[in-house]
């Protein structure tokens, strides 16, 4: 079942049908495992060794407490985990965030916790320095929750600043905004919104929602979930950034008191160029939240969900039909027929909130973390990893299981990514080649941000803008007629936060014979 309703009538509690069309291709895959180690707490999937395939880095959930990372083959496999500790007397892992903090082309680390920072410099080759540790960050008085930091140019001055969430001793749940300086360490710059009271913060979500080249951060909170009471609702609040620190705050979706916990993700579901949210609900609902450039959302629900409901979503597009899908973790243990531990995939039917639900069944019966996306095998199309524990719980022992993109038709741009972490790849036309009208263009990019959109220029003129983006990846893919002569052209990749790449070449269209 699917239910849309717009901001109005999600203020007076009205739904209204919503029907779509059914027709799309499954996505197909395949599962390779390999060995993951302790048992991990969160999974995150990055290129920490700039070779173009993502690495897995893994949170433990037992002692010790630490972070692992196991480098991708390019194959579907990866490396042995290595180990990074964490500062001592921490009770559990901290969440991370991930970026290039000191400008030198290499991701790097950041944990906040207590009033501390730890900052893992990258090397560029997979492995990292000792944590460099930044004291009494906050003022006093303030501790930094355990969520995962906004890692994003918030002001417009080429450097990665933060924004967190940290409470006080009045218990005051604040977003905090931290400035980078561009060598790893941050300035606390004020409390930009307090969260209300009794509310808990379950994520943050990095995004520009109403594409203004500012980069936004969405909160989700929830109420009432955790002290026993009989309802627990969600909501979420969006901090529109001005490109200065400063913020405006909005709640966008606020769940019925009933209607369970909610989780927040966010990208660009539709392909209009502005970020969206979604996640899901614990009634057995995906919530899906269409940024508008006037700061406000479209809302819609889908329902065919499975009966054990879904964690951990993530965001690509599956089968190549050039529309954004959703993919969550399943539990379902039904009388009779035992557990199941599945992947379901939401596959996008191009309407907004259309969605059609496909089931992967995953190999062990135990799974210990989130669902990450990236290209795993190099082949252009977007694969699953989760971790699983094929062994008796508590052994330590555990399993990458990569679900590979095994989907024989669709299209994923036909480029693939740079053999790098960040940068453009140019296939066709070939630079200073000689193309006929019209000229193809063929082109990838990865980054250390989320890509908001692609664009082509030639001779001064904007041509195409395309917002085929699954988190770090973008494709561009486009016919177009040219008149005769040698032109020069620019392609330019953005991020949430407007932080742009450029790759400038010429190619010639010869004259009509």
């Amino acid at each position: 079942m699917l239910l849309r309703r717009s901001l109005l009538a999600a203020a007076v509690g009205v739904m209204v049908p919503f029907i779509t069309c059914q027709g799309q291709n499954p996505a197909t895959f395949t599962t390779v495992t390999s060995a993951s180690g302790t048992i991990p707490e969160t999974l995150y999937a990055m290129d920490v060794n700039n070779d173009g395939s993502p690495d897995l880095i893994q949170t433990t959930q037992q002692a010790p407490i630490e972070f692992t990372v196991s480098l991708s083959k390019g194959n579907g496999s990866f490396d042995a985990p290595v180990p990074y500790a964490f500062p001592s007397g921490l009770a559990s892992s901290p969440q991370l965030a991930f970026g290039d903090f000191t400008g030198n082309g290499k991701v790097d680390i950041v944990a906040a916790f207590k009033n501390e920072i730890a900052m893992y410099l990258g090397n560029g080759n997979g492995t990292f320095a000792a944590a460099k540790i930044q004291s009494n960050v906050l003022p006093s008085g303030y501790s930094f929750q355990n969520v995962a930091p906004v890692a994003a140019d918030f002001n417009h001055d080429g450097k990665i600043d933060l924004v967190a969430i940290a409470y006080n001793t009045s218990g005051i749940n604040s977003a905090v905004v931290l400035e980078g300086d561009g060598n790893g360490t941050f300035t606390y710059k004020g409390d930009v919104y307090n969260v209300p009271s009794g509310d808990s913060v379950s994520e943050l979500a990095g995004g520009d929602f109403d594409a203004d080249n500012n980069a936004d951060v969405a909160i989700g909170t929830n109420a009432s979930c955790d002290n026993g009471a009989a309802s627990c609702y969600g909501t979420v609040h969006v901090l529109y950034g001005n490109g200065d620190f400063g913020f405006t705050e909005t709640t966008p979706y606020s769940s019925n008191s009933d209607a369970g916990g909610l989780s927040i993700y966010s990208g660009d579901l539709n392909g209009d160029g502005r970020t969206d949210l979604f996640g899901y609900l614990g009634t057995g609902q995906l919530v899906l939240l269409y940024g508008q450039s006037n700061r406000t959302f479209t809302s819609y629900f889908y329902s065919d969900v499975p009966s054990g409901g879904v964690t951990t979503l993530s965001m690509a597009d599956f089968n190549g039909d050039g529309h954004m899908d959703v993919v969550g973790f399943d539990f379902t243990d039904e009388p009779g027929t035992g557990p199941t531990f599945q992947l379901a995939i939401f596959l996008s039917t191009g309407a907004e909130g259309g969605f059609k639900t496909q089931l992967y069944t995953l190999p062990y019966l135990q799974t210990e973390t989130n669902v990450v996306v990236g290209d795993f095998n190099k082949d252009t199309k977007p694969d699953i990893a989760i971790v699983q524990n094929p062994a008796p719980s508590g052994t330590g022992s555990s399993s990458v299981a990569a679900v590979i993109n095994t989907t024989s038709s669709g299209n994923w741009g036909g480029c693939a990514y740079p053999k790098t972490g960040q940068g453009i790849s140019l296939c066709t036309p070939a630079p200073s080649s000689s193309d006929a009208s019209p000229v193809t263009f063929k082109a990838s990019a990865n980054s250390y941000g989320d890509i908001r959109k692609f664009e082509l220029w030639v001779d001064g003129k904007k041509i195409s803008e395309q917002h085929n983006n699954w988190g770090n990846y973008g494709y561009f893919d486009l016919s177009s007629a040219f008149a005769a002569g040698t032109h020069s052209a620019t392609l330019n990749v953005t991020t949430i936060d407007n932080d742009a790449m450029d790759y400038n070449f010429k190619f010639t269209v010869p004259a009509a014979q």
